[in-house]
């Protein structure tokens, strides 16, 4: 009697126990990559802001020009339910964004938001300046709307919203200029 080589092998019904958890594993994975997606462009949003609102700040405290003329301040102007905002120079004092403060040749620029990603609202009103300026050489922010010139008492809070899922995020900004965010 010759003894052989014992040959083992998987049975059908271990190949598909294999292949159902390789399934499962893969939706999982696939599900919680394109779920997180909108969470991503709305963070990315929120830090977009939060960093163009301190290039305004910088902008101011550096003295910087705005073409060939030294501003007033620099801000950013923002809408809710847009998905850009405006950085600008205000030239005449005013303390709000008036057309031809924006022009990306001499400094200011618009900067649109990521996919489905808008300023959602405000804490005070549906449209908001933050202009950082100096006051006898200290640093402040004033935040006001434009539409009903008016300055606000209190510190901005701007809510981001995503369109898709509706998660929002905030960004706040006090008198002082400081910024930040629930990140």
């Amino acid at each position: 009697m010759k003894k052989g080589l014992k040959k083992e092998a998987f049975t059908i019904i271990e190949l598909l126990v294999a292949m159902a958890i390789i399934a499962i594993v893969t939706g999982i994975f696939l599900t919680n990559y394109y779920g997180s997606e909108g969470q991503s462009q709305l963070i990315n949003g929120t830090q977009s802001l939060v960093r163009d609102l301190r290039v305004a700040q910088n902008k101011n405290i550096a003295g910087t020009r705005y073409g060939g003329t030294m501003p007033y301040g620099w801000g950013i102007s923002m809408s809710s339910g847009s998905d850009y905002y405006v950085l600008f120079a205000d030239i005449n004092g005013n303390y709000f964004y008036d057309s031809g403060e924006e022009l990306e040749s001499k400094g200011g620029r618009i900067i649109y938001l990521p996919a489905n990603v808008i300023i959602s609202s405000f804490n005070q009103t549906n449209q908001a300046d933050v202009l950082f300026y100096n006051d006898y050489d200290v640093p402040q922010a004033n935040m006001s709307d434009p539409i009903n010139l008016i300055s606000f008492e209190d510190d901005l809070t701007i809510v981001l919203a995503d369109t898709n899922t509706g998660a929002t995020k905030e960004v706040y900004v006090n008198r002082f200029g400081l910024i930040s965010s629930n990140l």
